[in-house]
């Protein structure tokens, strides 16, 4: 008899775990949509306005934007090349995100 009670509680347990875990990876995959999935690909972008902090902005390249460029190629493949060119696609977007505030908004030449 103790042992069915236990097993019952255990069954329970579980499938309260599961749920969850269900919960918490709904939460993140929405969290994850309202910031938007790429930089790039046309349909993970919202706007960087849509972003929860004013005072900063995020750039996210995904596998998909790899994959708008090169459509033939498998998710694998588009996750090696990200991976591969992932350091030179940082700097150069620096690089050019510094070229970019300086073109908008100038910069103080008395410093």
């Amino acid at each position: 008899m103790l042992s069915t009670i236990s097993f019952g509680w255990s069954i329970t347990i579980c499938c309260f775990i599961v749920a969850l875990a269900i919960v918490a990876l709904i939460l993140f995959t929405l969290s994850m949509i309202r910031q938007g999935v790429g930089a790039g690909y046309k349909e993970g972008v919202d706007s960087v306005k849509t972003q929860k902090d004013p005072s900063k902005v995020y750039i996210m390249w995904s596998w998909r934007d790899i994959q708008s460029l090169q459509p033939n190629w498998t998710e694998e493949q588009c996750q090696e090349a990200l991976w591969e060119h992932s350091e030179t696609l940082k700097d150069v977007s620096i690089s050019r995100g510094w070229e970019c505030l300086e073109d908008l908004i100038g910069r103080d030449e008395d410093e």
